[in-house]
Order: C-alpha cells, then structure tokens, then sequence
C-alpha cells in the first residue's frame, strides 16, 4: 500500500472551515490519535471497527493546546474518491489552527501530499481515467458558465465515452486486418468494408478537430481586440461593452496610449475586451509605442473589432489598416460607431453613446460557442487531446492511402492510431505526461 499523505484541502486564510484531508492505510490510526468522541470509545481497534464510513462525527481534535471542536469523516478503500482509506477532518477556517492540525498528522507519521496527488491516486487506482482527472482540473479553474459545462462533460466522462467507442471500432477493424494475415481469400469482403468504417471514423476524429478551435475558446474565452483611428469612440465602445466606465473618454486625439484590457461573462462566455490607442501615422513617441502595442494586441486576438466613425466613413488610413489586419488572417468585425449622430442604421450601427447596437454585437461575438453547446456538440477543449487526435487522424489517413500495400503494415498504422486514442484515456500513456498533467493540480486535489 501507498503511503499516508496529508493536506489542507481548502484555501489558505480565513473562513468557516477548513477541511484537513488524510490518505491512505493508515489515514485512520493517525487521525484516532488527536480526535475523541463519545461515540467512539474504547482502543483503537475497537474504535476502528466501530466506526462507521461516511458518517459524520462531532468531537474534539486535541493537540498542545488545541482542544478544536470538528467533524471527522472516515471513507472506507475502496468507496472513497482516491479508492484508499480517507478520513477528512473540518476544522474552523484559519491559518494557524490549520497548520497546527497539519503539523499533529505529520508528527503521528503521515507524509505531506504533493500536488494532484489525490487524484492521481484515484487515476492509479482505476477511479478516474486520465482524461476524468483533467476535466476535474478544469472544473476548478474554470472562469464561465461554458467553460464551467464543457469542464463537467470532461470530468463525467462523455468525452471519454466518444473516445472509447472511437477505439472500439478501431479494434474490430484491426482484428479483421489481422485475420486477413492467415485467410485473406475468406476476408476480402469484411477488409473492403473495414476500410469503409476506418473512412467513416476518420471523419468522427476530423469533426472533432474542426471543433477544438471553439474548445479553446470556451476555455479560455474570446479574447477581442477594439482597434481604430483616434476619436472614432473606442473606449466608448469599450464602457458599452462591459456596462461600466473603465476606459477614459475625452474629445482629444490619442488618450489611449497603452492597451487595456478588461473581461465580462455574457451568456456564459468569457469575452476578454482589450482597448487599444488609436492608429494613426502623425503619432508623438509615447504614442507610437502604443499603437506598436495596438498591432500586437491586434495580431494576438481572437476577433478584432474595428470601429469607424460612421460620420466619416472608411478613410484610406483604415483601409490600408485593415488590409494588413485581413492579410494576418483574422476575423474582423467592422463597428460603424456613432449612429446617434447619423441615424444610419446600416450593418454593424453602433451608438457607445446609446448603446444601440451593442448586445447585437455581444451576440454575435458568443454565438459560434454557444451555438456548440445547444447543439450538444462533443468539444474538445484539451491541447493534449487535440494532439492525440491529430496523431490517430495522422495514422489513420495512412492506412486508407495505402489500400493496395499489405494488411499487415496497414495494421500497424492501425495500432498507432489506437495508441493515440489510448494517450487520453491514460491507458497508453508514459509516466512522463502523468507526471505534468498532475503536476497542475493544487495541493489537497
């Protein structure tokens, strides 16, 4: 059996509760030894086989001069989350007290836990695919209502699920391959309609792909560039858009000289607001500085907002602008800002001012990501996933281009495609990328 590990399993400072979590054979010998209760007397053995998992004690933690009043939890291997013994112990919320509880489960002999280290025993021990342990990663970290939904997908194992059933059919293609080695007369017909199902599945993992563009961006939000000429309202559009006064706006050309950056969740979506200065040649030094920023943040973005003033119209200096701005590639929206002036109501009519036209737009920068989500899409929102998939793709795309070669090296691109597939799950996956995917985890997860 693994060693006794011990941490805090909340936020370090003041609060409520704090929760001291233990693991491992012994994680109930060590806890017995400062924790009393009427309900559990006698020696220590008889208080072991008296006491009942998963339910909640009230007693006292005694150590020095702590006489704590807690609850203690006992989780019995293997029905707990790690599938070894646990025993939680909740405490009143607080610095000291906290490391002082530590410090008595460190003295009775446990070991400190190193990061994720929970949940990699729960990996380990078969409760939780590699795949599961990340999605409860990024439960943690997530920072909006998607990125929060895509994070339970991951963690409740649908992702995996759509994985598993890929591999699957790998597999019963692969055995007909195999077959074919020793029968090929009597298998020519099932390699013909192998080679069907292996065409089908590399559409299933191409979709996937074509979706982690938009995983990403649930994830970490749409990060989203306001740029433009000087006075054409784009700190305006930036208070609009965040429903706030965060950006200074005057009638003096160049008062933005640095980006700022702000974020607001809309419709579930983290959408990261960076307001750049104004572009223009007739710039003073500080200024240039900023507009070099400005085309930094620019090329950086996910989507650019380009805002003219729609009294003036596109100007040749926005023209040659956006002509840069379209060779990079990136999704640009143009904002024809100040309709309050000019009643237009043309496409893209803003008023900063007003804010016509702003949740039209807030709209249409959410929608590609949640139309994903109403459509019940798997997304993948994992670099590591995303690469495992291109690898499978990859082997998968040669096996179908050498259909005259011999089955047997067809086979072997076969196993390679399923080796990828197998990297998510954490089923053929070197101690190496377990190493860094827990490595992430806090202490106490």
């Amino acid at each position: 059996m693994a060693y006794t590990i011990a941490s805090v399993s909340t936020p370090s400072g003041s609060g409520a509760i704090s929760i001291v979590r233990l693991c491992g054979e012994r994680s109930l010998d060590y806890a017995l030894c400062f924790f009393h209760c009427k309900e559990l007397s006698g020696s220590l053995e008889e208080v072991k086989k008296s006491i009942t998992p998963s339910m909640m004690y009230l007693g006292r933690f005694k150590y020095k001069d702590i006489f704590e009043r807690c609850f203690l939890v006992y989780f019995k291997a293997p029905k707990s989350y790690t599938g070894e013994d646990m025993v939680e112990i909740q405490i009143h919320g607080g610095v000291k007290l906290t490391q002082l509880v530590l410090s008595a489960l460190f003295e009775a002999g446990a070991k400190p836990a190193g990061p994720g280290e929970y949940t990699r025993r729960a990996f380990l021990n078969g409760k939780l695919s590699l795949s599961e342990a990340e999605g409860i990663l990024s439960i943690i970290n997530a920072e909006s209502e998607s990125a929060l939904s895509a994070s339970y997908r991951l963690a409740n194992g649908k992702i995996g699920q759509t994985i598993e059933r890929m591999g699957e059919e790998i597999k019963e293609v692969l055995a007909v391959f195999e077959a074919s080695f020793d029968y090929p007369d009597e298998m020519a017909e099932e390699i013909v309609k192998g080679k069907e199902e292996l065409f089908k599945l590399k559409g299933k993992i191409a979709g996937l792909l074509a979706g982690s563009e938009r995983g990403r961006k649930i994830k970490s939000g749409i990060k989203v560039a306001i740029a433009g000429r000087p006075n054409v309202g784009k700190s305006s559009l930036l208070n609009a858009l965040l429903g706030e006064e965060r950006a200074i706006v005057t009638s003096e050309a160049g008062t933005t000289r640095d980006t700022v950056s702000e974020s607001i969740e809309y419709q579930g979506v983290k959408l990261t607001f960076l307001d750049t200065a104004g572009i223009r040649e007739s710039a003073g030094l500080v200024e240039s500085i900023g507009i070099q920023r400005t085309f930094k943040a620019v090329y950086q973005a996910d989507v650019i907002l380009y805002v003219l003033d729609d009294s003036v119209g596109e100007t040749l200096e926005d023209k040659a602008t956006l002509e840069d701005i379209y060779s990079k590639g990136k999704k640009v929206i143009i904002i024809n800002n100040k309709a309050d002036l000019t009643g237009k109501t043309s496409q893209n009519s803003v008023s900063a001012l007003t804010g016509e036209g702003v949740k039209e737009i807030l709209d249409k920068l959410t929608g590609e990501v949640k139309e994903g989500e109403i459509n019940g899409e798997d997304i993948i929102t994992e670099e590591r996933h995303i690469l495992a998939l291109s690898t499978a793709l990859k082997h998968l795309e040669s096996a179908l281009a050498m259909a005259d070669m011999p089955e047997d090296l067809i086979a072997e691109d076969l196993r390679e495609a399923l080796k990828a597939l197998g990297e998510i799950s954490g089923r053929e996956v070197s101690e190496e990328v377990v190493d860094k995917v827990f490595s992430r985890f806090c202490v106490g997860k």
